[in-house]
């Protein structure tokens, strides 16, 4: 896995004007982008030795956008449309782009389901997109149980530290992070995500048309498009909330169409959600008439972010408490107009397949989409060989310890249970920190005048150095001994900049 950047502004989306069936040559719009060809398999079930779905190909996260979408006929064909304005705006479209043909997600066994992850094909998509449309952290999120499969609890298995100084100390990096207690550090369950395209397999999904040969699975060159609840407001309203009508009392989950087209000429697939932003537009998308503002979401109510938000306002001002306050207490103040825009929305994600056969967790996590630097052992934000002696001080520290489960002074740390018990520092995600993780760091020949090796020459390595020469260990000029001399040329060399 590679460092992420992840653009909280709109930029130029060109890759969607190569992946997207429409050509749209210059769009404004906010997108993420990821690396091709960094997914690898990172398996949650005990033991971690789970076997995967034969002929799946592990989901490769290419890109995320969202913007303001006028279709333009919505009634019978949201995908087909342009961008509009903020202002204008009525609905907002999500495009999720990944490398090669993946399927939508088949039911997992949860709630009474069958286990059947390939229903719709070889490749089935699992994850969840998160979206925050007030850009606060500190409104929104999940309870402990569904936080775990969350960005915030999954990020850490792929080997970093998420660099957002906003969400990096909400990040779980270990296993036993995961805790279910909501009021201790850290708070992975405060994501501030408010909504999420949610591909969780918890529910089964009915295909609403498809090209091709027509035989239920999404193969090569094909378009499917599937109903069920896969888009939903954060569970952690749920107990602030007033409606009903979706899968429980207080959850905001109606039943949406999420198309999947692959396209040959590219080998990607893309994932698109066209949803309202207000009742206008989910009365353009039914084409029936405008209903008003209710609680309810069941079949026949029409449904829009800005009828989600009305309700986040009335409960944040109603009797909460615990997690739920801490999640929804902060809507009281704010301006639900600016929440429409989907140009201000922040949005992180995980992806994932299955396993070929139940195991005791649902999902293989493949890529991340958020603001994660792998390699970044010790919290700093950066990848220098500073990182590398943490990774080497903890080995050191645990080697042949009750942490190390064989027992054994070999150079390595083997981690107990790795797929619930996983650590950030291991980078390679094989449940050993040892060689193969030190070994990941490749840099050049060290600047000698960067002595305290933090990657940059600093006032700070004058010091370390004189701590150095004071305890007998400064001999700059490699003469073999310890002398004033070294003071000299340590400084000079300090002065120069230079690594040599």
């Amino acid at each position: 896995m590679s460092t992420r950047t992840h653009p909280r502004t709109p930029v130029m989306g060109a890759i969607l004007a190569v992946a997207a069936s429409w050509a749209l040559a210059s769009i404004e719009r906010a997108i993420w982008t990821d690396p091709i060809g960094d997914a690898c398999a990172r398996r949650t079930d005990s033991g971690a030795d789970g076997s995967l779905l034969p002929e799946a190909i592990l989901p490769d996260l290419v890109s995320v956008s969202v913007f303001p979408w006028a279709p333009s006929q919505p009634a019978t064909d949201p995908y087909t449309g342009l961008p509009t304005a903020p202002a204008e705006a009525q609905m907002f479209r999500l495009d999720v782009v990944l490398a090669g043909r993946v399927n939508p997600p088949g039911t997992l066994g949860l709630n009474g389901a069958d286990y059947l992850p390939n229903r719709f094909g070889s490749s089935p998509m699992y994850g969840f997109v998160e979206i925050d449309i007030d850009n606060d952290i500190d409104t929104g999120g999940e309870f402990p149980g569904p936080a775990r499969s969350r960005v915030l609890g999954t990020s850490a298995r792929f080997g970093g530290r998420i660099s957002d100084p906003a969400l990096f100390e909400r990040q779980a990096v270990c296993g036993a992070d995961l805790d279910a207690l909501w009021d201790t550090q850290p708070f992975f369950e405060r994501t501030g995500t408010d909504f999420a395209l949610t591909l969780c397999g918890c529910f089964d999904a009915a295909i609403v048309s498809e090209t091709g040969n027509l035989d239920g699975k999404l193969d090569s060159g094909e378009e499917m498009i599937v109903r069920g609840r896969f888009f939903q407001r954060s569970g952690g309203y749920r107990l602030a909330s007033q409606f009903v009508g979706g899968s429980d009392i207080g959850l905001y989950d109606p039943v949406v169409d999420l198309r999947f087209v692959h396209e040959p000429a590219s080998n990607l697939t893309i994932v698109t959600l066209v949803f309202p932003l207000t009742q206008a537009g989910a009365a353009a998308l039914t084409g029936e008439p405008e209903q008003p503002i209710d609680t309810l979401i069941g079949e026949g109510s029409h449904t829009s972010i800005a009828e989600a938000v009305a309700d986040l306002l009335i409960g944040a001002g109603g009797s909460n408490f615990g997690l739920t306050h801490a999640l929804v207490h902060r809507w009281s103040k704010k301006d639900p107009q600016v929440c429409l825009n989907p140009l201000l929305w922040s949005i992180n994600a995980a992806v994932g397949t299955a396993y070929a056969t139940p195991e005791d967790a649902p999902y293989v996590w493949t890529d991340i989409s958020c603001p994660t630097i792998v390699g970044d052992m010790n919290g700093d934000s950066f990848v220098t060989p500073a990182d590398r002696a943490y990774l080497e001080e903890f080995i050191l520290a645990n080697d042949g310890t009750a942490s190390d489960v064989d027992g054994q002074v070999n150079g390595e740390v083997v981690l107990e249970n790795i797929g619930p018990n996983f650590n950030v520092l291991d980078i390679t995600g094989d449940g050993a920190i040892g060689a193969l993780d030190t070994g990941w760091f490749q840099f050049p020949a060290p600047c000698r005048a960067d002595w305290d090796q933090n990657g940059a020459i600093q006032v700070s390595d004058i010091f370390a150095f004189l701590s150095s020469w004071f305890a007998g260990q400064g001999d700059f000029d490699l003469n073999g001994w310890n002398e004033v001399p070294d003071i000299f040329a340590f400084l000079s060399e300090w002065f120069a900049n230079n690594c040599i």
